[in-house]
């Protein structure tokens, strides 16, 4: 049976984390929609790299509490206890061009790292799990325990780490603070 919201028909593929979305490409890198210039690639360097395999540290449930906001959904969990300070693994998806209008629920805008040129990173076509991270709001939890950190990595490619802010107990739902904005351009129409 399932138990702490795994689906009972969780499965596993080669490659892919458990009840992995199979119309989403899990990747292991950051990857070119092909409009990104070359300054920006070159600060990018298409790199945003995370493990070639699942995260051990962190597991994909299905949200089964009837008042939590994504109730019948999904959320990233701790599959082991989480310190403070610890970067548990990047954010991963497609590096585009901000777009005036451009909407999704899976977007990271990256900033000041291409100088004038604003880039996103899109989790919704492809990623890893930290795209299955929640906001904390009305979750119970009074504040975020992680937090998305931009970074450079040695050879200067553009990295967005997912960071623990506060110690995370195994099974604790890793929940971020999506701010303000993001709640304030929904499109309640959907």
């Amino acid at each position: 049976g399932a138990s702490r919201g795994v689906c009972e028909y969780a499965r596993r593929e080669p490659g892919l984390p458990v009840n992995w979305d199979h119309a989403v490409r899990f990747t292991d890198q950051l990857l070119d929609e092909g409009v990104v210039v070359d300054d920006a690639r070159w600060a990018l360097h298409v790199a945003l790299r995370a493990p070639p395999a699942p995260h051990s540290a962190v597991r994909i449930e299905d949200i089964t509490r009837v008042d939590h906001p994504c109730f019948q959904q999904r959320g990233l969990f701790a599959a082991e206890a989480l310190s403070a300070g610890r970067r548990v693994l990047r954010y991963c998806g497609v590096a585009k061009l901000r777009l005036a209008g451009d909407r999704g629920d899976y977007l990271f805008a990256l900033k000041d790292f291409c100088g004038d040129i604003d880039i996103d990173i899109d989790a919704g076509p492809a990623g890893n799990e930290s795209r299955f991270i929640n906001d904390y709001r009305n979750t119970g939890s009074a504040q975020p325990n992680v937090q998305f950190t931009q970074a450079r990595s040695e050879t200067g490619e553009a990295e967005v780490w997912v960071e623990v802010l506060k110690h995370i107990a195994k099974s604790e739902e890793i929940l971020v603070s999506y701010g303000g904005q993001y709640f304030s351009n929904s499109d309640d129409s959907d």
